[in-house]
C-alpha cells in the first residue's frame, strides 16, 4: 500500500461560533465546558434527592438549574475570554493607527469604481481594465534564452530597489585574526577546537554560535584547571560550594565556572600560585575590565541564546558580534597560563631503573587536531594511565574528575569530556567537541570525595 499523507488539521478560527466559541469546536475548552454543564447538570438535578418543602416541580428545577449553570459556567467564561481578546487586540492595534485601504472603492482594487479621465470633449469616466487571470498550466521550456531588458539609468524605480548588504552576509574580520591562529596552535584542545570553528564560520550566524562556544570553552578550561589545582582547599572557597550545589543539582553551567574564576582573585592573595600565570590572568583590570568581565559578557549572550533569544536574522547576528568579538579577542590572550601548563593524556608510565623517576608517554592535548600528537617527558612521581594531567611548574595536576577521556556511545569515538553534573547513573560527562552526553559510574566516588557529598 502507498503511504497516504493524513489531512492537515483545520485552522483554528477564534470566536467563529456564536461570537463565543472557537472553530473547530472540539479544540475549544469553553465549548467542552458548556457541553459538560449541559449534560451533567440535568443528570445531577434529575437524579438527586429533592427536598420535601421545595414547592417547585422537578422539571422546573432541571430546566432553570441547567440554564443557570450554562450561563455561569458556560457562556460567562466565553464572554470573559472574548472581552480579554478584544482588549488585547485594541492594545496591539491602537485607534490612531491607519488601517490598510483594501475596500472595493480603492483604485488599486480590481473591479473598483471608474476613475475620471480627461478627454477633448470634457471629463468622462473609464473603468480600470482588469486582466483576467491566466489558467494554471504546466511550465514549458523556452525555446530561446531569456535576455532581460536594460533598465534606464535615470529610472527612479531602479534606484529605489533595496540592495542587500554584502558585508552582512560574510563573517567579520575577526575570523582571520592572528589571535585565533595562535589559539589553534598552542591552547588546550577545547579552546583550540572552538577557535578553529570560529575561523571556519561561513556567515555571521555561524560565527555568533561559534563565539559563544569559544567563550564557554575558555571558562570551562580555566575553571577546571584552577579547581583541580586547588582541590585541597575546596572546603574553604565559597565558590566551590556553589559548584558542589550545581553538581548535585541542575548541572554545571557557564556562570558557575565564571564564579570560580572570579573567586580566585581573593584566594590567590593568601596562598601560593598553583599554576604559573594564574594570578595575572584573573586580576581585574581598570574600570571593571578583565577576564571575568569579558566572560560575563559572553555568558549573558549565551543565556539569552539559550532562552530562545538568539539572532533571527543575519543583520541581528552582525550587530551582536560587535560586542561579543572584542570580549573574546581580549579573553583569549588572558588565558595564556593554559598554554604554559599543557594538558596531556598519559598513555604509559614506566620506572627508569637506577634513576628513581618515570618515563611518560602521553598524548598532547594542546592543538585543534583531534588526532593528538605524542609528548615524551620524565616525571618524578608515577602517573596513572588513561588520565588527563596538567603539567605545571610545581608538578603534574590530575584533572580527574573534571576532565576525562571517555568512549562516546553515540558517535563511537573517544572524546575529551568535562564533568557536567551528578545523577543516579553516575557522573554526567559532556563532550567538548560535539556536546554529546554520557555517564560514568566510577567517577561518582571521585566527585563525592572531592565535595564530601554524603
Amino acid at each position: 500500500m502507498h503511504d497516504v499523507q493524513p489531512p492537515m488539521p483545520r485552522q483554528r478560527r477564534r470566536n467563529a461560533v456564536l461570537r463565543l466559541y472557537d472553530r473547530p469546536l472540539h479544540r475549544d475548552w469553553a465549548a467542552w465546558l458548556t457541553l459538560a454543564m449541559l449534560v451533567i447538570t440535568p443528570f445531577a438535578l434529575g437524579t438527586g434527592k429533592k427536598a420535601a418543602d421545595d414547592p417547585w416541580p422537578r422539571w422546573a428545577d432541571v430546566i432553570f438549574g441547567t440554564l443557570t449553570f450554562l450561563l455561569l459556567f458556560g457562556a460567562l467564561p466565553a464572554l470573559i475570554r472574548l472581552a480579554v481578546r478584544r482588549r488585547a487586540w485594541h492594545r496591539r492595534h491602537p485607534a490612531n493607527e491607519p488601517a490598510p485601504n483594501t475596500s472595493p472603492s480603492d483604485p488599486r482594487w480590481p473591479g473598483s469604481a471608474p476613475l475620471p479621465v480627461a478627454t477633448d470633449g470634457g471629463t468622462t469616466t473609464r473603468p480600470i481594465p482588469v486582466a483576467p487571470e491566466p489558467p494554471l498550466t504546466a511550465p514549458t521550456r523556452p525555446t530561446q534564452p531569456y535576455t532581460p531588458r536594460a533598465q534606464p539609468s535615470n529610472s527612479s524605480f531602479a534606484s529605489a530597489l533595496p540592495r542587500p548588504a554584502v558585508a552582512q552576509l560574510v563573517p567579520s574580520d575577526f575570523t582571520r585574526s592572528q589571535v585565533l591562529a595562535d589559539a589553534r596552535q598552542g591552547q588546550a584542545y577545547p579552546i583550540a577546537h572552538t577557535a578553529r570553528t570560529v575561523q571556519l564560520a561561513a556567515n555571521p550566524r555561524d560565527e555568533y554560535e561559534a563565539v559563544l562556544r569559544a567563550g564557554e570553552a575558555i571558562a570551562t578550561c580555566a575553571g577546571v584547571s584552577a579547581a583541580a589545582a586547588l582541590r585541597d582547599q575546596v572546603g574553604t572557597i565559597p565558590a566551590f560550594a556553589e559548584l558542589q550545589a550545581a553538581f548535585v543539582g541542575r548541572g554545571v553551567a557557564f556562570g558557575h565556572w565564571i564564579n570560580v574564576i572570579a573567586a580566585l582573585n581573593g584566594v590567590l592573595r593568601s596562598t601560593a600560585e598553583p599554576i604559573d600565570g594564574l594570578t595575572e590572568a584573573v586580576r581585574p583590570g581598570p574600570k571593571g575590565t578583565g577576564l571575568v568581565a569579558d566572560l560575563s559578557t559572553l555568558a549573558q549572550e549565551r543565556n539569552r541564546w539559550a532562552h530562545s533569544g538568539g539572532p533571527r536574522t543575519t543583520s541581528d547576528a552582525t550587530s551582536r558580534l560587535e560586542t561579543m568579538v572584542p570580549a573574546l579577542e581580549r579573553a583569549l590572550p588572558r588565558v595564556e597560563f593554559l598554554r604554559l601548563s599543557p594538558w596531556v593524556l598519559v598513555r604509559s608510565c614506566a620506572l627508569r631503573r637506577g634513576r628513581g623517576d618515570f618515563s611518560i608517554v602521553a598524548s598532547d592535548l594542546m592543538t585543534d587536531h583531534p588526532d593528538f600528537g605524542r609528548r615524551d617527558f620524565v616525571s618524578s612521581v608515577p602517573l596513572a594511565e588513561n588520565t588527563v594531567y596538567m603539567l605545571t611548574g610545581r608538578g603534574p595536576v590530575d584533572l580527574t574528575p573534571f576532565v576525562v577521556v571517555h568512549d562516546c556511545p553515540e558517535c563511537h569515538q573517544t572524546e575529551l569530556c568535562h564533568a557536567d553534573g551528578l545523577s543516579r547513573e553516575g557522573v554526567i560527562l559532556k563532550s567538548f567537541a560535539r556536546g554529546h552526553s554520557m555517564w560514568d559510574r566510577e567517577l561518582a566516588s571521585d566527585v563525592e570525595r572531592l565535595f564530601v557529598i554524603v
